[in-house]
């Protein structure tokens, strides 16, 4: 069989699932429509639109309209949450830090700083991942930023391209954990049966941060050592010159974590002022960019945001669904009745 053949199967697989998976039932028509639209190339926030109003379609008849208040109701609640306002000033400041030289001179004081010893190189993959990750927010900005750089400089450098990639990508992924973090910013908003505070859930952080950072830079160690990759010698004056260059951008989370927990402001207002500090760094200290660049950016974080908000009023909507039809609580129940075992259970 031809490669073009081979690469036709898949497509032939899914499209008769599309066809017969509406024979199942309700259930059914809503995995042929999901599914569906994933073939046709559908965004995520189509996808999961599709989840939330084909499950009001299906299931409440086609007549109980009322229910549709509750998408009305996820929106309201989204424009109420002053919160909300913190994530797009971090998206947009990671969009300008990634554009500009913020990641790069960062990259540069980690290689300095740790990139004598063995595995020096990839452990300064792991703290300008981590320092950047306490700037942005975001773990796809961090991954973007830091991981464009540093792959291609492991693999020349004499890592193991697999290493190098689930390195960059597992140490990117710390932005979830380390704050200002997006994801944490999210929770307090989607909780709605606590008051959580968020400055509260940012100190959270830090420890399990810290912990995994700490857990690839000693890997990053052994792997140093048994790839038998080349160090840089130490050179005080080159260290100096680097933090020289990256002194704005070291300053930054000193900036935005210092003025939250200093109660100076709270983290939207800090969101703000990371955008602010950004766009001044990048365009008049560090000179990478120019005014007329930064619209386009903020333009590109509105694309952004716009599907986000979607997917989270899709996902709230789609979670008070859940909730009417008592379907968390006939998972429990159907579970409970099973009688599982401790590793039953896990699996």
């Amino acid at each position: 069989m031809s490669k073009e053949g081979k690469t036709k199967i898949p497509f032939f697989v899914l499209l008769g699932l599309v066809v017969l998976l509406p024979l199942l039932g309700k259930g059914g028509i809503l995995a042929a429509a999901i599914l569906g639209a994933a073939v046709l190339g559908a965004p995520l926030f189509v996808l999961i639109g599709i989840a939330t109003m084909g499950s009001f379609f299906l299931w409440s008849g086609f007549r109980d309209l009322s229910q549709f208040a509750i998408v009305i109701e996820g929106i309201r609640s989204l424009a109420d949450s002053p919160t909300l306002l913190a994530i797009p000033f971090f998206i947009m400041s990671g969009a300008v830090m990634s554009r500009g030289q913020i990641s790069k001179r960062l990259i540069d004081f980690a290689q300095a700083l740790i990139g004598w010893v063995p595995g020096g190189m990839a452990m300064s993959g792991v703290i300008a991942c981590m320092l950047f990750a306490a700037i942005s927010g975001s773990s796809p900005a961090t991954v973007v930023a830091i991981g464009s750089m540093m792959g291609p400089a492991l693999i020349a450098a004499g890592y193991q391209e697999r290493f190098s990639h689930g390195l960059l990508t597992s140490a990117g992924s710390l932005g979830i954990l380390i704050p200002p973090s997006i994801p944490m910013i999210v929770y307090p908003i989607v909780n709605q049966g606590s008051v959580i505070e968020l400055e509260r859930l940012f100190a959270s952080g830090f420890g399990p941060g810290i912990v995994m950072g700490s857990i690839l830079m000693g890997f990053s160690f052994y792997r140093g050592i048994v790839d038998k990759v080349e160090t840089t010698p130490f050179a005080f004056g080159h260290l100096l010159a680097a933090a020289r260059d990256g002194f704005w951008a070291l300053m930054f989370p000193v900036l935005i974590l210092g003025g939250i927990y200093g109660g100076i402001f709270n983290a939207v207002e800090a969101a703000a002022i990371s955008v602010v500090y950004a766009v001044v760094v990048e365009v008049w200290l560090h000179r990478a960019l120019t005014l007329e660049d930064v619209p386009g950016i903020f333009k590109e974080t509105g694309d952004f945001l716009g599907s986000f908000l979607v997917i989270m009023v899709m996902a709230l909507a789609l979670g008070e669904f859940l909730e009417v039809e008592e379907i968390p609580a006939r998972m429990v129940e159907w579970i409970q009745s099973k009688d599982l075992t401790r590793w039953q259970f896990l699996l």
